[in-house]
C-alpha cells in the first residue's frame, strides 16, 4: 500500500556530511529520510522557496519537455509523494521534535550552510 508523504525537513546529516530530506507521513508521525547530494539539496530548497534560476536546471528541462508533449505525471513534478508501506517500515525513523539546541556545532554549521545556499553559489 502506498502512503502519502510531504517534505518535512531539508537538513544536514553531520555524520555523513551530506544533506538529507525527511519525508513525513500525511496524517501520521512516521518519516522516511533520504540522503541527497548538495546540488539536489539546492534544487529542492529553491523549489520549496519558489526561487527561480536565470536558466533552467536539468529537472526543469525535463518538466518543460513533458509539459509541452502533454505527458501527465502522477507521482512527480509538484505532485503528491507516495512511499510504499514496506519502505516506511524499513526506514530509520527521525524524531521531528528535536530542537536546534540539541544539535552539535557541526550540525548547526551544516544547517546554516544549507539555509544560505542560493543559485549564484553554483
Amino acid at each position: 500500500m502506498l502512503r502519502r508523504m510531504v517534505i518535512s525537513v531539508l537538513a544536514a546529516d553531520h555524520l555523513a556530511e551530506t544533506p538529507i530530506v525527511i519525508l513525513k507521513e500525511v496524517g501520521g508521525d512516521r518519516t522516511v529520510p533520504i540522503w541527497i547530494g548538495f546540488l539536489e539539496a539546492m534544487a529542492v530548497a529553491s523549489e520549496l522557496q519558489d526561487i527561480k534560476s536565470s536558466r533552467p536546471l536539468t529537472h526543469d528541462l525535463l518538466k518543460n519537455i513533458m509539459g509541452s508533449t502533454e505527458v501527465k505525471v502522477r507521482k512527480r513534478v509538484n505532485a503528491p509523494i507516495f512511499v510504499p508501506e514496506e519502505v516506511i517500515q524499513k526506514s530509520k525513523q527521525i524524531d521531528l521534535k528535536i530542537e536546534l539546541e540539541g544539535k552539535s556545532e557541526r550540525e548547526k554549521k551544516w544547517q546554516e550552510i544549507l539555509e544560505e545556499l542560493n543559485q549564484e553559489d553554483f
